[in-house]
């Protein structure tokens, strides 16, 4: 998908998997435009010269609860020199893409991209989990999370889209009063839950 000439695209419980392009963006390719991307998987894509999954040039991009799993080369690139342009990713999950440097996110010129509350592989900074997500089967393109993920309850409410109230799925995108990293929210049965929360009591009949 290209998105240019001041476009204004928006990507929402979209799957891009196993494209190829030849020079950048083998999922997705922004350029001078706008571009929304929300509970949207980018998976196994490839790109010769950057930016697998998604590549951004002087554009702005909103990533928010979407899921960038083994794309070549990167996940993400992002380019701009321009001030009034701002890109942020939230709520995301970056594990498992390849490049050479900067696997998951290259933010080549004047770190105008930001990045919070998610999963980013060999990230730091508050908010930022660098352990495994533990997608339930990653290989067979199952990105639901297992119920011990770091993920569950890690985002942030702030970042959910108010036109957003359901996930990949269609369940509901906050359970447990905290939104999950990730395109899945996982909905557990009463039983469940209070088992995955020890500090809960929970009474049944």
């Amino acid at each position: 998908i290209a998105n240019t000439q001041n476009s204004t695209v928006s990507l929402n419980n979209s799957r891009l998997e196993n494209n190829r392009a030849g020079n950048r963006g083998g999922g997705f390719f922004s350029d001078t435009g706008t571009a929304t991307i929300i509970n949207s998987i980018f998976s196994s894509n490839t790109a010769t010269n950057g930016g697998g999954g998604v590549y951004g040039n002087e554009s702005a991009l909103t990533v928010s609860n979407s899921v960038f799993y083994r794309n070549n080369a990167r996940g993400l690139e992002y380019r701009s020199t321009l001030s009034t342009i701002r890109s942020a990713i939230t709520n995301s999950i970056f594990w498992n893409n390849i490049g050479t440097t900067d696997s998951q996110i290259r933010n080549v010129t004047n770190n105008r991209i930001s990045f919070a509350t998610g999963v980013l592989e060999g990230g730091s900074g508050r908010g930022i989990i660098t352990t495994d997500p533990l997608f339930v089967d990653p290989s067979k393109g199952d990105f639901n999370l297992r119920t011990n993920s770091p993920a569950i309850n890690a985002g942030d409410n702030r970042s959910v889209s108010a036109t957003t109230l359901t996930d990949f799925a269609g369940n509901a995108r906050i359970f447990g009063g905290t939104v999950d990293v990730g395109v899945y929210e996982l909905i557990l049965d009463p039983i469940q839950y209070a088992a995955a929360n020890t500090d809960l009591i929970v009474g049944i009949g």
